[in-house]
């Protein structure tokens, strides 16, 4: 069912939560897809992404409304995020974006099954660099906006500050998506870091850049704990599902224990942008947003200066990669 190369890094829990997965959707093929499904590294502390294809299409209005789209569980140690998807809509599915996968349990239309997934890894693999392209210009577009609002005096420093991080926070993913052609995974963003480093000297350099411009190098115990709180507290009053603030404080406990300060801190950037808060939410929470990405704030004309450098990585990358 699944490959025997794969069993020492899924851990022996795999045998659980295959048994769980017959058991709750016995007429659904499933797949864990996510770190632990891939090549390199998993943590204790990661939980298993799991995806149930529905093998039956929705009959009618009612039916899909109360069909379920989404589950949290803990089985014994290990926390399962399962996500479930229609076989119609699967393939079209712009957020279902791996590419590795395993199987992990067989349905009555399993040949069919394999087919689409295998498709959809393909296609995947294939586009990634079409799908990079595509978030380089839009990154452009948004180092552009927010340079000539800032030169218009839209913001003060505060919330330019928080737009240069995140702006950074972006450009390091698609250096990833772009040079490792992989998907940026929040948990192990260190550890892709360090990859794009090895790769050559002008990646080093990129790196280095974005690395200055996030403050890294301010990880530590006491910011990341107020990162942390700072973070929980925003996501449980934006009214965010318990488990995923449970999720984020059990990843970022287990860095601390392992004094991966860095680790955490790139996590914290993760959930930041995964969540996408407006201009006007950041305007509102900005003491907040301070606490959680330890903001320092810069002096416009820095500020200018170092957009103007996250542009000309972007274009440089775009120009000598397409």
């Amino acid at each position: 069912m699944y490959p025997i190369g794969v069993l020492k890094h899924l851990g022996c829990e795999i045998d659980c939560i295959v048994d769980f997965l017959k058991t709750s959707y016995p007429e659904n093929e499933s797949i864990l897809v996510g770190c632990r499904a891939g090549p390199g590294i998993s943590y204790d502390c990661c939980e298993y992404d799991i995806i149930v294809l529905n093998a039956n299409g929705e009959r009618n209005n009612a039916e899909k409304k109360n069909k379920k789209k989404y589950g949290f569980y803990q089985l014994a140690n290990n926390k399962l995020e399962i996500f479930f998807l229609n076989k119609e809509s699967f393939f079209q599915n712009k957020n279902v974006d791996f590419l590795n996968y395993v199987s992990l349990t067989d349905s009555a239309l399993k040949s069919n099954v394999d087919a689409l997934f295998e498709r959809k890894k393909y296609y995947n693999q294939k586009n990634i660099g079409i799908l990079t392209k595509r978030k380089s210009m839009q990154f452009a577009l948004g180092c552009t906006k927010i340079t000539k609002q800032m030169l218009r005096n839209a913001f003060n420093s505060n919330l330019g500050s928080i737009y240069l991080k995140m702006m950074s926070f972006s450009l390091l993913e698609l250096l990833i998506q772009l040079f490792d052609n992989e998907i940026p995974k929040p948990a192990h963003l260190k550890y892709q870091m360090n990859s794009l480093k090895e790769k050559n000297v002008k990646t080093k350099e990129y790196v280095d850049t974005l690395s200055e411009y996030l403050e890294l190098d301010r990880s530590n115990v006491s910011t990341i704990t107020r990162s942390e709180k700072s973070l929980s507290f925003l996501l449980k009053h934006a009214k965010r599902h318990s488990h995923e603030v449970e999720l984020f404080e059990t990843k970022v406990n287990f860095f601390k224990e392992k004094s991966m300060y860095v680790d955490a801190n790139l996590l914290v950037h993760s959930y930041m942008k995964r969540h996408g808060f407006d201009e006007n939410y950041i305007t509102n929470y900005g003491k907040i947003m301070n606490h959680i990405l330890d903001i320092q704030i810069k002096e416009k004309t820095v500020l200018l200066k170092e957009l103007e450098v996250l542009f000309n990585i972007n274009k440089s990358i775009v120009k000598n990669n397409y």
